[in-house]
């Protein structure tokens, strides 16, 4: 599927001629209320949280406020390619892209805008039309990606997508990389990994050091020394948060009964936040052998991709009690653990349990506006055996499970918004995925 967003020479040229001049900084209050009055909604607190939405969701998700704007006003400024709203959102991000960031991050910007204007503003009106659906929760680390993989408008629901790539980054470091190598030009790939001083270096570092302050504050950890924060932030940035913090030469600096609580707090952290966590392997604690895993998926979901059924999340009991045994043999451990690379059915396997969290967890439930931004007319004048058709073929190709769970959410919505029956659909989709499996097995 496409985001069908189209580049109008006028929103380009607006795009080329914004400055950020002390007298044309905009606030985001004065944004708010200018969106408002475009979309002509009026000041109550209200009116003002539906055009916030807009500014940290990006317009599209003014769709979700569909009984409180007029059809017209949904068809001119939230549809069309070239509006107000977007001009105005476009103006208020690129603004923000230049405040408040390092130097080094708003040279790298303008670099781009000159030599490669077109991802440039591509990656602009995106944002101003998605907001933080692409952005984040670091600004710097996800346009760095998105700037150095030229996530172009036509490659962005392509894998590796954005998330995975900046999740593998922030679990390995600029290390990571390297499994980008088809993805990514050689030269560009090189240079983010030999040079201290790169776009990917520096967006990393600015993500681990904000984060490592955290951690070595808490009472129970204390690092104060700047010589051996540095240490961490260097290591880390290179590697990653666990190999980098098992790093011989942070482990050096600090005693092993303060290592061993920091590593404590780590796997907390990366549990909470939902980044992949290496441990021992299941079955044999005492095998040196490591898998990656991701703790918070693995607590909902059933490890085995194929046990998704009405039973898959009767396992929290058992991976509760694993998580425990895992994280005991950890802080007893006095040797660092090394990593080893998940093979391709546990990566696969991981990203089946990110789908399904999508599906029960509120916050990650599709909306109306994902179904707007997926292009819901891609189903005018088409068959449902031809939509069916179109996903398993799509899943013969690709052969990855996660995604043949995601693309069937979009044309469940499409059937659920006009209360068509779902039970035809799934019939239809379930034979067809049958008859692939038996022939991939004869095969």
């Amino acid at each position: 599927m496409s985001l069908n967003i189209e580049l109008p020479d006028s929103t380009m040229n607006s795009i080329d001629n914004i400055n950020f001049s002390s007298s044309s900084i905009l606030t985001k209050e004065e944004c708010i209320l200018k969106i408002c009055e475009i979309v002509e909604l009026d000041d109550s607190d209200q009116s003002k949280r539906i055009a916030e939405k807009s500014i940290t969701d990006g317009r599209k998700a003014l769709h979700d406020y569909d009984q409180d704007l007029s059809p017209r006003i949904l068809r001119d400024e939230i549809d069309e390619s070239q509006s107000e709203v977007l001009k105005l959102l476009i103006r208020y991000i690129e603004q923000e892209w230049y405040r408040n960031t390092p130097e080094w991050f708003q040279q790298y910007l303008q670099q781009k805008k000159t030599v490669s204007s077109n991802i440039y503003n591509q990656i602009l009106i995106r944002t101003a039309d998605y907001g933080s659906k692409f952005i984040k929760e670091n600004l710097l680390l996800s346009l760095i990606i998105q700037f150095l993989f030229e996530f172009g408008d036509k490659r962005i629901l392509e894998t590796p997508t954005i998330d995975q790539i900046r999740e593998n980054l922030i679990a390995d470091g600029r290390q990571g990389i390297e499994q980008y190598a088809d993805d990514i030009a050689l030269n560009v790939k090189e240079e983010q990994l030999k040079n201290d001083e790169s776009p990917l270096y520096l967006a990393l570092q600015d993500y681990y050091c904000k984060s490592l302050k955290n951690l070595f504050e808490d009472p129970d950890v204390a690092i104060q020394r700047a010589n051996t924060i540095k240490i961490a932030l260097t290591c880390v940035t290179n590697d990653g948060w666990w190999k980098g913090l098992h790093n011989k030469k942070f482990q050096d600096e600090i005693a092993q009964k303060k290592f061993k609580k920091l590593i404590e707090k780590l796997i907390d952290y990366l549990n909470k936040n939902k980044i992949p966590t290496p441990v021992d392997a299941l079955s044999n604690g005492n095998s040196t052998n490591s898998s990656l895993i991701n703790s918070a998926s693995s607590s909902s979901v059933s490890s085995q991709p194929s046990a998704i059924t009405t039973s898959t999340f009767s396992s929290n009991q058992s991976s509760n009690s694993s998580y425990i045994q895992i994280k005991s043999s950890i802080l007893n451990e006095t040797k660092p653990i090394s990593v080893i690379t998940t093979n391709i059915d546990e990566e696969k396997r991981n990203d089946e349990c990110k789908i399904i969290i999508k599906c029960i967890n509120e916050d990650d439930k599709l909306k109306l506006s994902h179904l707007v931004e997926a292009g819901e007319l891609i189903y005018i004048d088409k068959k449902l055996n031809d939509v069916i058709d179109k996903i398993i073929n799509d899943y013969a190709c690709q052969k990855y499970f996660s995604l043949f769970i995601n693309n069937c959410l979009i044309p469940m919505m499409y059937l659920l918004k006009r209360h068509q029956n779902l039970d035809d659909f799934i019939e239809g989709l379930f034979q067809k995925y049958d008859e692939l499996e038996l022939s991939l097995k004869s095969t």
